[in-house]
């Protein structure tokens, strides 16, 4: 939460963390918080100084997300929902990136698994409380190719 990063004592914590994670899923203020630069892109750049880090998802709200790797990067739209409420938007995008890594997909379709549960879960009041499973983010994902 980009409010927490204004306390030195949490922010060291978390620059301690982030020095050493191999994932990063930030939003585009907590990543120039934590890293300390004054543009996205600086913020992007020194972040793969760090040796550990693979890959940076980037939140970008309503303008979708980019996901950074070593080698490029990828860039996703969102998916066009009611909107209802945006609370647990984020961890919702965070957990859908994560179960596409562990799942062995590639960045691309990570980013598009993590942007449909967000989106999932936007279209619902309270954070969380979308209709997210396996099967109704494949059906957002396959939705978007007719």
């Amino acid at each position: 939460r980009t409010e927490l990063l204004h306390d030195p004592a949490v922010l060291e914590s978390v620059k301690s963390i982030y020095e050493n994670s191999s994932v990063l899923l930030p939003g585009e203020e907590e990543l120039m918080l934590i890293s300390g630069e004054d543009t996205v892109e600086k913020a992007i750049q020194s972040s793969f100084a760090h040796p550990r880090l693979e890959v940076l998802a980037l939140k970008q709200g309503s303008r979708g997300c980019t996901v950074y790797t070593r080698d490029g990067s990828v860039k996703q739209g969102i998916y066009r929902v009611e909107p209802k409420d945006a609370t647990g938007a984020g961890d919702c995008f965070d957990a859908g990136f994560l179960c596409g890594l562990l799942e062995g997909k590639d960045i691309a379709r990570c980013a598009k698994m993590a942007s449909a549960a967000g989106a999932l879960n936007t279209a619902a009041f309270g954070p969380m409380e979308g209709r997210i499973s396996p099967e109704t983010v494949r059906e957002m994902i396959d939705q978007e190719h007719h």
